[in-house]
């Protein structure tokens, strides 16, 4: 069982379909450190923040958000403050959730956040003729 668990928050249902692609290419058994927490429609933040309270737990918290300072990501800050402990990384995207897969053999939490940034940054290409 791993020490940390990946809370994707995003505007809508996107990180509900992130995670089904990640359980689509991991299965099960690792699917189970993704939890999706999207902000419905019409969602107040406090509400928002009351549910995301819900499904944490001892686990070390890496929140990925789609948007740099929008409602999921402010709200992700505001926790991982009053809680004292996890990571807030925006602009989620596939290569950086891919890290998920060898999340027990990070040692420590500073570790996994470096390669969720890393993974993402190197995600992007662009393709020329």
């Amino acid at each position: 069982m791993s020490k940390f668990k990946v809370f994707i928050l995003t505007h809508g249902d996107l990180c509900k379909e992130y995670c089904n692609l990640f359980k689509y290419v991991a299965g099960e058994e690792l699917s189970k450190y993704v939890i999706p927490l999207p902000l419905k429609e019409n969602m107040r933040p406090k509400g928002y923040m009351a549910d995301i309270r819900k499904v944490l737990d001892d686990a070390f918290p890496f929140f990925l958000t789609d948007i740099c300072g929008g409602t999921p990501d402010n709200i992700a800050k505001l926790l991982v403050n009053e809680i004292g402990k996890g990571f807030v990384i925006s602009g989620v995207n596939i290569p950086m959730l891919m890290e998920v897969l060898k999340i027990e053999t990070y040692k420590s939490p500073e570790e996994l956040k470096d390669k969720f940034i890393n993974s993402g940054r190197n995600g992007i290409r662009e393709f020329c003729l």
